[in-house]
């Protein structure tokens, strides 16, 4: 290649970089609430542009190496320059020193980063669009779900849940706690562990990404950056992997990975669905399936080192996905190791590999089994007869890899563990054992079938064979696993002709998350070059996917009998999310049997046509289908005034979801709660509730609040009077409830205040608010702003006895006034939990917190123990006088230990990775100063 070329390459990569600086200066300015890029904004892309041309003339006349550290400079100067103009932007305090030197650490990582990236995607075999298809990649992720380039909410119920995260984690990390272990602050102050142990990917990512943007941004445009972010990452990872498998049929993998990003199913699990955690993972998903090819083809390190990385990434964001991405590995990997590589140096790889991932995920499988012994359930079967069927299967294949018979008493060996553990495993591997042992005899009469040749197809064959078989003769009994089984697969049967027609034009049905023809073709393609052009990557590719498929396309009979074989400890993988859960890793499947299928295909006209025409249809197809989300996106940003009311205190709900992985307390309610009523003082021998004399003291004369017919709709009713908040105040509603029956929802609305409560139960046990003689009868509201609020009750009645007809007096409700400083606890804070008390007599402190292992508390600066009440929360033992008490999450010191050696093996295989990056690159520049 001429000189001439090579720096006319140069010169669009150039031209990447200064799209990729007003990208990012666009979203900054978008997200920062700036509106349009100011004139400031302006000038740094220029600046940026001029750097970067002057790195790339320097780089064709000054030697590589010394040019590679000006370019690198070029890039990481600007970058601050950013940091420091967004922060300038939205008029936050000025930076200090420290601050100023963590933005030159952080911009120099990231020039770092991208400069590495870039030559890492360059290379000589591109053939000079490799920027231009970088940049449309980029483009079109940043197209896709250019919605989210707001610092307004975007969505509905899932979304403001996860705000409340987002909210909470920033707000701890900004106070300087870390890690993060539990939920702390005012909109997750009873200690949520559910999603920080168990999806930490998501808020761990927005604390990097508020980090890099020097916390200029809000946590609700973190919490959307973390959305476009992972889009262009899965988009990269997605063509970068396939390139990496075919580095001359880069339009194709450019192609496809557009498909990828552009699809149905990613846009409809964050605008449809809004769920984060998963659609977290499709940035690495692509990682855990080019791992998995790339050791069917070389049985190396860097396969595992890849493949392992992924799994890990992909398990912290969302467990599971991971477990079906594990799933689809064990297959893939379990296959090979048996039937291709079975030797004794693949075994030490994977088992170093298995040694890595327990280093990588090591705090997170822990964290998560410290919560409760409960998590624990049912694993000691799971090992009883999971061992016997993994040993049962190995023998099955290398029955068929060897064609030897001796392997039949391996299998022997594993019917014997598994009839007195499950019978329908028995039944299952007994069958399919049969079966191996009919094409090892077939081949051995009939040389020709080369059953060998076929060994992936038979295997599956014989399992699927062997398990229908067993279903006829071991039927399940177990009701309650036919019951959740059957309900499954109705509901994948339900959905089952949406999947192929075209999404709505709401695009809100579970029916629209689907792969799309584009997605289904590829793998229709993956199928067919198995049968055609068979290879072991395809085989093995084709045939999982064909097996997730199955999970989620009902076929009498075969999928009923696959959902009732999962293990009890496993089946929450199967659950009615099964469909959500499935597709991420079906999808990314899917993508790359198509591509593996297409570069196996020889050169000629009309197969080269053919395949231009199914990546065709596969980007239109997924762009007419995906632009009806981008559609609900763009309807969906709510207002700035609208975003502020959702996240007020009084309107800030503590959803049941805060209560995932914990013990449920007495008082858990499916509302909003004031977390200043949420402690209480319990008599030191008795535990008894010691009610505060502020609350008990009788307040104003109960007024009849009568209803009338609600403009909503027939079984709407207005409560009459309203309510008047004044600015700062804070009033206790007492109900004394008629002698009728309640069932619907209780409404609070009015300008910029809205809440609900679930009638005749409040919540899930007998100490939350609730219609029932038995229940507390007394809730809270109060006005944070600083205008008055009228606030207007209804009622939803479900259980109308005739639509429309009055429903009469509501109920007869007390109001009275209270004030925080007058509470006998006064909570002064929540990062940490800090409490004002003055007793006469030694009391037990109960916290909102709910009590897991690794709580310390200080009273008056001095270490007490933290015990767990009688309702599972925080509760420490005070006595007589004015003290001041500190309750807060250090975790245990085991958690502790282990996520630091996580993070140190995240950060030497991080290391690793740099330095074989960058020695291939050094290698590279010094071959191409010969162009020069």
């Amino acid at each position: 290649m001429s000189g001439r070329g090579f720096r006319g390459r140069r010169l669009t990569w150039l031209l990447l970089d200064a799209a990729a600086v007003g990208g990012v200066l666009h979203a900054a300015a978008t997200l920062g609430g700036v509106g349009r890029p100011a004139k400031e904004a302006i000038w740094l892309w220029g600046a940026f542009s001029v750097a970067l041309l002057g790195a790339r003339v320097s780089g064709w006349w000054r030697p590589a190496e010394r040019a590679w550290n000006w370019q690198f400079f070029a890039r990481a100067v600007p970058l601050l320059a950013l940091a420091a103009w967004a922060v300038g932007a939205r008029g936050t305090h000025g930076l200090t020193a420290g601050e100023l030197a963590y933005l030159g650490a952080a911009a120099l990582a990231v020039g770092a980063g991208f400069h590495l990236l870039r030559e890492a995607l360059e290379s000589r075999e591109d053939d000079g669009f490799e920027a231009v298809r970088l940049a449309l990649l980029g483009c079109g992720a940043g197209w896709v779900f250019r919605p989210f380039l707001t610092p307004q909410m975007v969505g509905g119920l899932d979304a403001h849940w996860y705000g409340h995260i987002m909210i909470d984690a920033l707000q701890q990390a900004r106070a300087g706690v870390w890690p993060v272990f539990v939920g702390q602050g005012e909109l997750m102050f009873n200690g949520a562990v559910h999603p920080f142990r168990t999806a930490p990917y998501h808020h761990h990512f927005g604390i990097a990404l508020d980090l890099l943007t020097a916390r200029a941004l809000t946590p609700l445009a973190v919490q959307h950056l973390t959305v476009i972010v992972t889009a262009v990452i899965g988009s990269l990872t997605c063509y970068a992997s396939m390139v990496a498998l075919a580095p001359t049929r880069r339009w194709l993998a450019w192609a496809l990975a557009l498909g990828y990003v552009s699809g149905p199913a990613l846009a409809g699990a964050i605008y449809a669905q809004e769920m984060y955690m998963t659609f977290m993972a499709y940035a690495w998903l692509p990682v855990v399936i080019h791992g998995n090819i790339r050791l069917v083809r070389n049985n190396d390190a860097t396969g595992w080192l890849v493949l392992t990385a992924g799994l890990a990434l992909v398990w912290t964001c969302h467990a599971p996905v991971g477990a079906w991405a594990s799933i689809f590995t064990a297959g893939v990997q379990g296959m090979r190791l048996l039937a291709k590589d079975f030797d004794l140096r693949s075994w030490r790889l994977a088992a170093g590999a298995a040694v890595l991932f327990g280093g990588l995920t090591g705090y997170y499988f822990f964290s998560i089994g410290e919560l409760a012994p409960t998590n624990a359930g049912g694993a000691g079967a799971l090992l009883a007869y999971g061992a016997g069927a993994l040993l049962g299967v190995a023998a099955l294949v290398r029955l068929l890899a060897s064609g030897r018979w001796r392997w039949l008493g391996v299998g022997a060996l594993a019917l014997a563990l598994l009839w007195p553990t499950h019978r329908m495993y028995f039944g299952g591997l007994a069958a399919a054992l049969l079966l191996g042992a009919g094409f090892v005899s077939l081949e051995w009469w009939l040389p020709w079938l080369k059953v060998r040749t076929r060994l992936p197809e038979c295997v599956a064959a014989a399992l699927l064979g062997g398990g229908l078989l067993a279903a006829l003769v071991f039927p399940e009994r177990d009701a309650a696993r036919l019951i959740r089984s059957g309900q499954a697969f109705a509901l994948m049967a339900q959905l089952f002709p949406k999947n192929f027609q075209s999404v709505s034009w709401l695009a809100q049905q579970l029916g629209d998350l689907q792969p799309g023809y584009g997605v289904l073709a590829a793998l229709g393609a993956g199928l067919l070059a198995m049968l055609v052009r068979p290879t072991w990557e395809v085989r093995l590719t084709a045939l999982g996917g064909l097996g997730l498929a199955l999970m989620i396309f009902p076929v009498p009979r075969v999928t009923a009998l696959l959902y009732q074989a999962v293990p009890d400890p496993l089946y929450g993988i199967c659950t009615v999310s099964l469909w959500l859960r499935v597709m991420p890793v079906l999808v990314t499947v899917a993508i790359f049997a198509g591509f593996l299928a297409a570069t196996n295909l020889p050169r000629g006209f009309w197969l080269r046509a053919a395949a231009g025409l199914a990546a065709a249809e596969l980007l239109i197809g997924h762009w007419c289908e995906t632009g009806k989300f981008i559609w609900l996106g763009e309807r969906s940003v709510n207002s700035s005034e609208r975003t502020a009311a959702f996240y007020r205190p009084e309107n800030a709900q503590l959803y049941s979801y805060a209560y995932n992985g914990l013990p449920h307390p007495g008082y858990l309610m499916n509302g909003v709660v004031d977390y200043h009523l949420e402690s209480r003082l319990l008599e030191v021998k008795t535990l008894a509730w010691r009610k505060d004399p502020v609350l008990e003291k009788p307040g104003g004369s109960a007024v009849i609040f009568s209803t009338s017919p609600g403009p909503e709709g027939a079984d709407w009713h207005r409560l009459a009077p309203s309510l008047t908040i004044a600015p700062g105040e804070r009033r206790l509603l007492n109900f004394e409830f008629l002698d009728r029956p309640y069932s619907g929802t209780l409404v609070m609305k009015g300008p910029g205040f809205y809440r609900d409560y679930y009638l005749p139960d409040g919540g899930f046990y007998a100490k939350s608010f609730g219609s029932a003689p038995e229940r507390p009868k007394t809730l809270a509201v109060w006005n944070s702003g600083e205008a008055e609020r009228q606030v207007v009750l209804s009622f939803l009645n479900v259980t109308p006895e005739e639509t429309g007809k009055p429903f009469g007096d509501f109920a007869r409700i007390a109001l009275r006034s209270y004030r925080t400083e007058e509470l006998q606890i006064q909570t002064r804070g929540l990062i940490p939990y800090r409490a004002d008390v003055e007793l006469t007599e030694p009391m037990y402190l109960e916290t909102p917190r709910v009590f897991i292992p690794g709580y310390r508390a200080r009273v008056d600066g001095i270490s007490k123990k933290v015990e767990m009440s009688p309702d599972h929360l925080a509760m420490v033992r005070i006595e007589p006088g004015h003290h001041t008490v500190d309750v807060f999450y250090t975790g245990t010191f085991a958690a502790r230990m282990i996520f630091r050696f996580s993070a140190l093996v995240w950060l030497g295989l991080a290391g690793y990775g740099l330095w074989r990056v960058r020695g291939r690159l050094v290698e590279a520049e010094s071959n191409a100063a010969g162009y020069g």
